[in-house]
């Protein structure tokens, strides 16, 4: 065998290992990058399915409300009827069961004794923080407006720097459950302790102060929890805490939301059947619309006579009636 053949051979074999080689780092790499490629996939369509369930629980609080005529906090007549389905300490002591009557509480004397005052609005945000959450504090910042901000349980630091900006900005911030998962939230009554004390920690951890404040994932209303809405209640009333659902929704709760101009007369129509109104919007990253609506909403509704106020331990809470 001449050189020329020996060096054809040589070049033949360390091609064929080459190829060799590639073929082992393909299928090796190939079975991760597919794993984390369904891994991704199954989070997202994971996330819309929450949002997709947060959305029909509210569009069956809003059918109903609207089908029975219940007013829940903040009527066209200065009252607010409370429905929690179980007994709640106002902040004299007094108990106060389902049905009962109470007057709504002042927050704020600001504009009252004008003529052309509608009343107040409490604009709040859940699910964050998120892309669209600094964005929102900028607008808000803008108007002087103060809001309130339901978050979930984020451990980076980027979200850790915007619980704190929540605060530092002057807003209320409150607890949304840690894992927003609704299947592990609501599986148990130590499920939801669990998820509580999470959430807890963490933010008193960061922002230095205990958090007061709860909305129940789907609202206290909803319907899939396995556990009793009355005991989760209790629980939240024995570590002192308050919670709140809505009364009025801009819509952008659906994966794909709809356009600014539709929310905006959304909230714009909403608010106008009560005297305080809590208005249920989103700052997920996927909401632009929410976030290009909201200096429409404010100067609109501010021009209209609305104040808008955040939530504080004096507000009235606007709570469901229990399914």
């Amino acid at each position: 065998m001449d050189r020329k053949d020996k060096e054809y051979r040589r070049k033949r074999v360390e091609r064929i290992k080459r190829i060799m080689v590639i073929t082992v780092i393909v299928l090796i790499l190939l079975p991760t990058v597919l794993c984390l490629i369904l891994f991704a996939r199954v989070h997202s369509l994971s996330n819309e399915l929450e949002q997709i369930k947060e959305m029909k629980l509210e569009t069956l609080y809003a059918a109903e409300n609207s089908k029975e005529g219940r007013l829940l906090a903040g009527s066209s007549t200065g009252s607010a009827i409370v429905n929690i389905g179980g007994d709640y300490s106002d902040s004299s002591g007094s108990a106060v069961t389902d049905g009962d009557i109470r007057e709504g509480t002042d927050t704020s004397d600001v504009g009252k004794d004008d003529k052309n005052y509608k009343g107040v609005i409490y604009l709040t945000f859940d699910d964050g923080p998120g892309a669209n959450t600094e964005k929102i504090l900028d607008i808000l910042d803008e108007y002087k407006v103060k809001a309130t901000f339901f978050v979930t349980g984020k451990e980076d630091d980027t979200s850790k720097a915007l619980y704190k900006e929540i605060v530092a900005r002057g807003h209320t911030i409150g607890m949304h459950s840690y894992s927003h998962k609704y299947d592990e939230i609501y599986k148990s009554e130590s499920a939801f302790k669990k998820d509580y004390n999470k959430i807890s920690a963490l933010l008193t951890e960061v922002t230095g102060e205990k958090p007061w404040l709860y909305r129940f994932p789907g609202g206290s209303s909803n319907t899939v929890s396995k556990v009793s809405m009355k005991k989760l209640i209790k629980f939240l009333k024995s570590e002192d805490v308050t919670y709140f659902d809505w009364n009025v929704m801009s819509g952008d709760a659906v994966p794909d939301p709809p356009s600014y101009k539709k929310l905006a007369k959304n909230v714009e129509e909403g608010v106008t059947e009560f005297d305080e109104s809590v208005v249920l919007m989103h700052d997920l990253p996927e909401k632009k619309s929410t976030v290009k609506a909201l200096p429409y909403i404010i100067e609109k509704l501010s021009s209209e006579g609305y104040e808008f106020l955040p939530i504080t331990k004096s507000t009235t809470p606007v709570v469901h009636k229990l399914q």
